[in-house]
């Protein structure tokens, strides 16, 4: 498999109607302090089963004006994650289980000293598409 999991977690996060204006990316490049963002990191994984199924993790960060905001923002992304993403299929990805390593808790941003709340999740999914033969 060659998907880059962020790219499949950060689009469909991008197509819920409860996320439109949040600024939604895999980084801060963009994105104005104050506006509430939502920031996936890939930060690890791997292959489960040989050629078939990965699983990769991934810190969600949580950008608003406030705390409670903040919080908001963080436990509706969660509640996305863990009830609505499971058995979809995005980008040719299907979306087998999503695990909670660690729940959203207050973390305050180190340089801006804005509202960050952060959380961890891994993703398992297989590729959906067929392949090619050679």
């Amino acid at each position: 498999m060659r998907i880059d999991p962020a790219v499949f977690l950060v689009n469909y996060l991008r197509s819920l109607d409860e996320f439109k204006g949040v600024f939604i990316s895999g980084d801060m490049v963009g994105r104005n302090s104050g506006t509430p963002a939502v920031i996936v990191e890939h930060d690890g994984g791997h292959r489960d089963v040989r050629d078939r199924m990965d699983r990769a993790g991934f810190s969600i960060s949580t950008y608003a004006g406030s705390k409670p905001q903040c919080s908001a923002l963080a436990y509706a992304v969660r509640e996305y994650l863990l009830e609505q993403m499971p058995s979809l299929v995005l980008d040719n990805v299907q979306v087998l289980d999503v695990v909670e390593s660690n729940s959203p808790r207050s973390f305050p941003d180190p340089e801006s000293r804005e509202a960050r709340y952060l959380g961890t999740v891994e993703i398992l999914f297989v590729e959906v598409s067929p392949r090619k033969s050679v």
